[in-house]
Order: C-alpha cells, then structure tokens, then sequence
C-alpha cells in the first residue's frame, strides 16, 4: 500500500488539562509519549469518545500526507473524557483516503 518513504497518516495530539500535561512532563521522545498514552488512562475514570469520518484535505494535511488540498481523507478523533465531562486529550489522527484499510 503505498511508495516507501511516503505518509499515510498524520497525528495531532492536544493535551488540554493541566494535571494530563503535568503527568506527561515536558521531555517526551516518541517512545515515552507512545508509553504514556498506553498507560495514563489506566485506573483514570476516562470515558473514550471516538468517531471516524471523510473529511476534505486542509492545506496543513495535505502537505503533510502529500496529497493536494481537498483531497478525501479519514478522520479519526478519541476524546478522553473526565467523569465531570472535561476532555483532557484529543487525538486527531488523519489518513490517506486512497490508503487506508479497515479491519474488524
């Protein structure tokens, strides 16, 4: 699927709590953000909202999964959710519409 070196996906991480931001600390390499992303949530009460829709290419994913603007890409969104209704995390995560596979 795809040319190798080319994207099929782009990510966009919002931490919008300051107790999530404070957990994560200020120095996170891919490996220890993909750690705490796996761990964090674990005994939190965190309600996971996700939803999955077609969305036009703006100018920013466009360039960054090298397609032109408007191009049909797959939107991904998980919103974690405190038991008081604030979401602490937002990952928007954006793929090639020509590219993508989903699996059951």
């Amino acid at each position: 699927m795809g040319e190798p070196g080319q994207s099929i996906a782009y990510y966009q991480l919002y931490m919008l709590d300051s107790e999530f931001l404070s957990a994560a600390g200020d120095q996170l390499d891919d490996q220890a953000l993909l750690s705490f992303l796996r761990n964090y949530p674990q005994g939190k009460q965190l309600k996971v909202e996700r939803s999955f829709e077609a969305v036009a290419a703006d100018k920013v994913v466009a360039e960054k999964l090298g397609v032109t603007s408007g191009q049909p890409t797959q939107l991904l969104d998980l919103k974690f959710i405190t038991a008081e209704g604030r979401i602490v995390l937002l990952i928007r995560s954006f793929f090639r519409g020509d590219r993508l596979r989903y699996t059951l």
